[in-house]
């Protein structure tokens, strides 16, 4: 597969450094958020901003009251219906305080 032809050009020392005078090299600072930036940080960055905007459904529940009717035994889905939130938002929930405090919030049978 042929291109064409290459056309070699060859400048003398005088012809080069007079292209350089007129061509000059200036640098530039580095734009803010370009794709000269670590892509990781960049990523994480977002990630950071997205969390910290990100409001979740348990933000709104009493969770006093959440552990009250957690410790007095009722089911996670009477707990549920009591909050007008998901079954799930409410395992997840007691799961994630669970691993933070696993004596506060035991395992039922």
């Amino acid at each position: 597969m042929s291109h064409g032809e290459v056309t070699v050009w060859y400048m003398t020392e005088e012809e080069r450094l007079a292209y350089i005078e007129k061509h000059p090299i200036i640098p530039i600072e580095k734009p803010k958020g370009s794709s000269y930036e670590d892509i990781h940080e960049m990523q994480h960055k977002k990630s950071k901003v997205r969390k910290s905007y990100r409001r979740r459904i348990t933000d709104d529940i009493d969770i006093k009251k959440l552990y009250k009717m957690y410790k007095a035994g009722n089911t996670l889905r009477d707990i549920a219906k009591a909050f007008d939130v998901s079954l799930n938002t409410i395992f997840v929930y007691i799961k994630e305080q669970r691993e933070i405090n696993p004596e506060k919030w035991p395992q039922r049978k």
